[in-house]
């Protein structure tokens, strides 16, 4: 799994975004996070990866995202249970139809795509699509600052992943 993920991460750097996967303490995290968030419709995540953090999800049974396709065929035969999407979370943000929960896995700190990410999730959430948001970076500031959240907090800093991460949550 980390022959992948370092492979995927050498040939396109920055849409990875990270040299090793998420740890499962990020993963513990982040789901610990959904928990504490009210009941949507359904729960999306983005970005998945390798599933390290999907891992964690499983029990709210989330639409997973991947864009990378080898990340995609991986995480159809991890979890055959769930709903995995090979394609482009910011198409799949800008076709909401129905109130979602959204879990990104992406970090967004160094993705060429960072701006368009945050400009659809502040248009998901003024439709009243995007109800909330959990999402980790490596870097000290607001990650999805400017999406018109009313709530917006740093939830916990987890020094065991590598590198350590920031979850933030949205509401």
């Amino acid at each position: 799994m980390h022959g992948v993920f370092l492979n995927r991460f050498l040939a396109k750097p920055k849409s990875v975004g990270a040299l090793l996967p998420s740890s499962r303490h990020l993963g513990r995290q982040m789901a610990k996070a959904v928990t504490e968030l009210p009941a949507v419709e359904s729960v999306v995540e983005i970005g998945a990866g390798t599933g390290s953090i999907t891992r964690h999800l499983q029990p709210f049974n989330p639409v997973v995202v991947e864009i990378e396709e080898a990340f995609a065929l991986l995480l159809r035969q991890r979890f055959p249970q769930l709903d995995i999407r090979h394609g482009c979370g910011l198409q799949f943000l800008q076709s909401l139809e129905q109130s979602i929960g959204l879990v990104i896995s992406v970090p967004l700190i160094n993705n060429p795509l960072r701006d368009r990410f945050i400009e659809s999730i502040r248009q998901g959430h003024e439709s009243g699509h995007i109800k909330w948001c959990v999402i980790f970076t490596y870097g000290l500031s607001n990650p999805l600052e400017g999406t018109g959240f009313a709530c917006s907090r740093r939830r916990k800093w987890v020094v065991a992943n590598v590198p350590p991460a920031h979850v933030w949550v949205y509401y």
